[in-house]
């Protein structure tokens, strides 16, 4: 029988949602490899749907970045 490794992957850990004054909200990632080590990252925006899922999407991307240790640069587009 064969058996391969499958590679460390990071993973999703946390969120938070904050509602901010003037119709603003803020979003908080936490994502950690399994070794431990973690990468939080938070965004701002306004506070609608469309606003709220750009603003987790902008701090997963910084987190995701930061993983890395910035050797990739993520853009979130739409």
């Amino acid at each position: 029988m064969i058996h391969s490794r499958i590679p460390d992957r990071i993973g999703f850990r946390d969120f938070g949602l904050e509602y901010l004054p003037d119709n603003r909200c803020g979003e908080v990632v936490l994502f950690a490899w399994p070794e431990g080590d973690g990468f939080i990252s938070a965004a701002q925006g306004d506070d609608t749907e469309t606003g709220q899922l750009r603003c987790a999407a902008e701090a997963t991307a910084r987190a995701l970045e930061q993983s890395v240790n910035d050797q990739i640069a993520l853009d979130v587009q739409g």
